[in-house]
């Protein structure tokens, strides 16, 4: 039973009950049964982002533990994966209705490095943003120069590095700072996330990020700041 939402450790205590079954009914072949059992924990009132953050994120790592442990195959495993990003973008749109200010003015570039493995993060870093109200536009880079491609050919406020690890620093830093050189935004703002930047504080400031944030929410709140005084001092 899901109920009595009032705080965070509730919320969380109360969703794991709930996990097992969910990553079950992700899956299935048919997505049909894992978007009904979210919407039924919509209607019983659970919040949004308690689902995302205590019941999507959950059911991801349990997807990565079973195929780590064989388990499950690759095919199971990726078709779980896209019946909760299915999840993720049928709901998202929920997150620009719910008064909070918006940031349509604004538009980031939300990237994964190439090899990454896991892109839930991304995704939901994605929704965060669209919550706010921002312009997102996403990319999983096969290679780090498609990042200056992207930059010069449309104007973004902000660009997103979300990585898990990150094997070659010199290499990302000089990509960035290519980036920098061709966009067509030359105040662009870099923001950094992911378990790389968790692990190693400094890594930021190495490959030549502005900030870094530990969540979507975070990064949306930050990046309104940075971008409001920097409007603020040019007028």
């Amino acid at each position: 039973m899901v109920d009595g939402y009032g705080v965070s450790q509730t919320e969380a205590s109360a969703l794991s009950g709930e996990v097992l079954a969910f990553t079950d009914a992700i899956l299935e072949d048919d997505s049909t049964t894992s978007l009904a059992s979210f919407a039924n924990l919509l209607q019983r009132g659970v919040p949004l982002d308690t689902l995302f953050q205590y019941l999507l994120v959950p059911a991801a790592i349990r997807l990565g533990e079973m195929w780590e442990k064989d388990a499950r195959d690759f095919i199971d495993v990726a078709r779980g994966m896209d019946h909760i990003h299915q999840i993720i973008l049928a709901h998202s749109a929920a997150f620009c209705t719910d008064g909070r200010v918006s940031d349509k003015q604004r538009r980031i570039l939300l990237v994964a490095l190439p090899q990454e493995r896991h892109r839930l993060g991304l995704c939901l870093v994605r929704a965060d943003f669209w919550r706010e109200g921002w312009d997102v536009c996403c990319n999983e880079l096969q290679f780090l120069g498609e990042l200056a491609l992207l930059v010069e050919d449309t104007h973004y406020d902000a660009l997103g590095i979300s990585a898990g690890r990150v094997g070659d620093a010199p290499t990302l830093a000089r990509n960035l700072a290519r980036a920098r050189k061709a966009s067509r935004n030359k105040s662009l703002v870099i923001i950094g996330g992911g378990l790389a930047f968790q692990r190693d504080p400094t890594l930021a400031t190495t490959i030549g990020c502005n900030a870094t944030a530990g969540s979507g929410s975070e990064a949306a709140a930050l990046l309104r700041r940075m971008l409001n005084a920097e409007s603020a001092g040019a007028s």
